[in-house]
């Protein structure tokens, strides 16, 4: 990835922030989610064997093995695309999202029921540089458990956002021969990987 991708990455990621910031608490959460979900599709997509037909019954539909946001997170982390600690995150990020989703009346992450999760969530992020730079630039700089979830769930975004990249990349080395050797073990990496010098 050169420096013009890493560039283009980034406006698309700002322009995704733009919209969804100014979106209710729900709307954000299941918005910001289904994001996370169609991420996890693209990188399965890219990784696993193309498919004999025009759809993919293994990856998309109401009996495919991984058409759940759930099963699409398993799998990406038994076959080693993402760590442990990712995992965990995208996993509460799911449980957060099916609450806000099915729930018909008002719900806010400022609940106490929501606020352990989030807390839960943003632990590997809230002492790093990184955090705070997301939450001053993106978000609200006042102690806020929405500008919390919000900031980790764009980690999140971006995290896979560099993975998807990688798996793109026509001289990418097939990642079940690679991650175990690195670059996805830190649950955040603002830098892309250079696979070519590997």
């Amino acid at each position: 990835m050169n420096a013009s991708d890493i560039e283009k990455q980034f406006e698309e990621f700002e322009r995704f922030i733009d919209d969804f910031v100014n979106e209710s608490e729900r709307a954000a959460v299941v918005i910001g989610c289904a994001k996370l979900d169609s991420l996890l599709l693209q990188i399965l997509s890219k990784v696993l064997i193309a498919p004999t037909t025009a759809d993919d019954p293994f990856l998309e539909g109401g009996t495919a093995p991984l058409g759940t946001f759930s099963s699409r997170i398993n799998a990406c982390y038994r076959i080693g695309l993402i760590d442990a600690p990712l995992s965990r995150a995208l996993h509460l990020l799911r449980k957060i999202r099916n609450d806000f989703a099915h729930e018909s009346f008002s719900i806010s992450l400022a609940e106490p029921r929501y606020t352990d999760r989030v807390r839960e969530l943003i632990a590997p992020f809230k002492d790093g540089k990184e955090f705070t730079y997301f939450r001053r630039t993106y978000f609200y700089e006042d102690n806020n458990i929405v500008a919390d979830f919000l900031t980790a769930l764009s980690m999140v975004m971006l995290r896979l956002n560099n993975l998807l990249e990688i798996a793109k990349s026509p001289s990418c080395i097939p990642l079940a021969t690679i991650v175990h050797n690195d670059p996805l073990s830190r649950l955040v990496d603002l830098t892309p990987v250079d696979l070519k010098s590997k």
